[in-house]
């Protein structure tokens, strides 16, 4: 390495277990632990009914960058349906 020269690094984030289950709203989990070089500009989920996410939904997680656990609340759920996630 160079002087001034700065190292990528891939941002890594995993996907934590659901928490809050009810009948029809949960909340799901994710942990940044590497914001990465150039840092992530965007964090959230996508979801679907489809474990393949072929059909999935965006879920936009606002607020400040950093490492650390995020999450957001799905509503509006339907009952006896299996929902797949990730971070």
């Amino acid at each position: 390495m160079f002087h001034g020269e700065t190292s990528l690094s891939e941002p890594i984030v995993e996907t934590s277990p659901a928490t809050n289950v009810a009948e029809f709203s949960a909340t799901i989990n994710g942990n940044i632990t590497n914001i990465g070089n150039p840092p992530v500009t965007e964090r959230g989920f996508e979801y679907s009914t489809d474990a393949s996410f072929a059909t999935g939904t965006n879920v936009p997680v606002t607020g400040t960058i950093a490492p650390g656990n995020f999450s957001a609340n799905l509503t509006d759920l339907e009952q006896e349906t299996t929902y797949y996630y990730k971070a």
